[in-house]
């Protein structure tokens, strides 16, 4: 009896630094990561596409998805929460109650918010055709219909807008 305590104990021993040593293995991300900066400076559009890949089973449904997106410095340039996200197929993920939290150069936030959209990877464009919502600290902008351009952080409402100003003051 005592041999085999001793038999497991040992292989409880023996098996827990393989274990430890088997992690490291798994993330040699930041170098990937480096490489994809390195495609973006030279111009390779592909790199900037692969970093705001979004991992999702297509055509199943996730619940509750946050997608941060960093500049090259490591700054939060937008942050997107959705309800439900389905990839659609390879380039396109529609979402269910977006919210997009995104900063400005200025390091004013922006909030944009869209009950039905549709992201496409390929040419990082959101577009929304069910009420569009955007607000930042000094105005309010609604409509119809939308359409967001992640890598410029442009803006498009279509169809019935309406603005509202809080505060001139930041208006030049």
């Amino acid at each position: 009896m005592r041999f085999f305590a001793s038999l497991l104990l040992t292989s409880f021993v023996a098996l827990s630094p393989l274990t430890a040593q088997q992690q490291p293995a798994a993330t040699p991300q930041p170098e990937a990561k480096k490489d994809d900066k390195a495609k973006k400076k030279d111009g390779d559009d592909a790199g900037a596409q692969k970093e705001f890949d979004i991992p999702l089973p297509e055509n199943v449904p996730v619940k509750g998805i946050r997608v941060p997106h960093y500049d090259e410095n490591g700054q939060l340039v937008m942050l997107l929460n959705a309800e439900v996200a389905r990839k659609i197929d390879a380039n396109h993920i529609e979402m269910e109650n977006l919210k997009i939290d995104a900063y400005s150069d200025d390091g004013k936030k922006f909030y944009i918010e869209l009950p039905k959209s549709v992201f496409n990877l390929e040419n990082r464009v959101l577009t929304g055709n069910d009420r569009v919502l955007i607000r930042r600290e000094d105005f309010e902008i609604r409509g119809d219909q939308g359409e967001f351009e992640t890598k410029t952080r442009f803006a498009k409402v279509i169809g019935n807008v309406q603005m509202t100003i809080y505060s001139a003051d930041n208006f030049q």
